[in-house]
C-alpha cells in the first residue's frame, strides 16, 4: 500500500528533526546555508553578544556597491522574541510621519525589516513580516503575501497592515518598535514576539531556521535629494520584495557560539 501523509504530518516531521539538529554542534550559518546567502549565528540576547549584519549594498544595483551612508543592524533573541537594533550614519535626519501605520517608506528615512521562520535556509518565504520604523518614530508593520516566494508556511496567516494606535502601539502581541536620533547618526529598536509567527514554529522551543533581510531608505543629500536604496543582501532589483535574496539566520543556544 501507499502511504499518503497529510501536510500536517510532514510538517510535523520536519519541525521535530530541525529543533531535534539543534543538539548538533555543527548546526549554523557555516553548515547550513547555500553558497553565496549572507547568514548570521543569532545567539542569546542573555550571553551579551549579538549577530551583526553590516556592510549595506546599494539593493537596486546591478553591481555590489557599497551604500554612501552605513547601516549596522545587531540581533539577538530572547525568552520575548527577536531582537533588533539597528544604527545608521545620517547626516540629514528626516521624517514627516508621525502616526503608525503612515507610508514611512515614502519620502523618509526609514529603517526596514522582513523576517520569517522557514523549514530550509533554502526556503523563500512567500510570507513574512514587515516593520517599517521612520526616523521620527512612526512605524508601520504588516504581514506579507509575496507570490515570489517559493514557500508558503503560514497556513492561517491574513495579509495587510497591523492593527495599531498612536505612533508606534500594536497592542501587547504586536512589534515593538521606536527610533532614536543621535549626532550623524539615528538607529531603531525592534522587538518581533515569537507569538508573531505561526504556531508550528513555536511548538517545540526555539526555532532554528530564518529568512530575513534589513533594508534602508537614505537620502545622501539631503531631503530634496533623490533616496539610495540599501540592503544587508541587495535584491539587485528596485523592490526590496524579492524573497529569493533575502538573507538567513540560524537561532543558537549559548553552547553552540564559539
Amino acid at each position: 500500500k501507499t502511504l499518503h501523509m497529510g501536510r500536517g504530518l510532514v510538517a510535523t516531521l520536519l519541525c521535530v528533526t530541525v529543533v531535534a539538529a539543534l543538539g548538533s554542534s555543527n548546526q549554523n550559518c557555516a553548515s547550513m546555508a547555500p553558497h553565496g546567502m549572507q547568514c548570521v549565528d543569532v545567539p542569546p540576547c542573555a550571553s551579551g553578544r549579538t549577530a551583526v549584519a553590516g556592510d549595506f549594498m546599494v539593493s537596486n544595483s546591478a553591481e555590489d556597491e557599497p551604500a554612501r551612508q552605513q547601516t549596522a543592524v545587531h540581533i539577538c533573541h530572547s525568552p520575548e522574541g527577536i531582537r533588533i537594533a539597528a544604527n545608521a550614519t545620517e547626516d540629514h535626519i528626516f521624517s514627516p510621519w508621525t502616526h503608525c501605520n503612515d507610508p514611512v517608506f515614502q519620502s523618509s528615512d526609514v529603517l526596514e525589516n522582513f523576517v520569517a521562520p522557514v523549514w530550509k535556509l533554502t526556503d523563500n518565504p512567500e510570507w513574512y513580516h514587515e516593520v517599517d520604523v521612520g526616523a521620527a518614530g512612526a512605524v508601520w508593520a504588516g504581514v506579507i503575501d509575496n507570490p515570489k516566494g517559493n514557500a508558503s508556511d503560514c497556513k492561517n496567516c491574513t495579509a495587510g497592515n497591523l492593527p495599531c494606535s498612536g505612533m508606534a502601539d500594536f497592542g501587547p502581541d504586536g512589534p515593538q518598535a521606536y527610533a532614536i536620533n543621535g549626532t550623524g547618526w539615528w538607529g531603531t529598536e525592534v522587538l518581533l514576539p515569537w507569538s508573531l509567527f505561526p504556531a508550528e514554529f513555536r511548538e517545540h522551543g526555539l526555532w532554528p531556521l530564518w529568512r530575513l533581510n534589513f533594508y534602508r531608505y537614505d537620502y545622501p543629500d539631503g531631503p530634496s535629494s533623490a533616496y539610495e536604496l540599501s540592503a544587508w543582501s541587495p535584491t539587485h532589483d528596485p523592490s526590496f520584495h524579492v524573497p529569493a535574496r533575502f538573507g538567513a539566520a540560524v537561532m543558537v543556544h549559548d553552547a553552540l557560539i564559539d
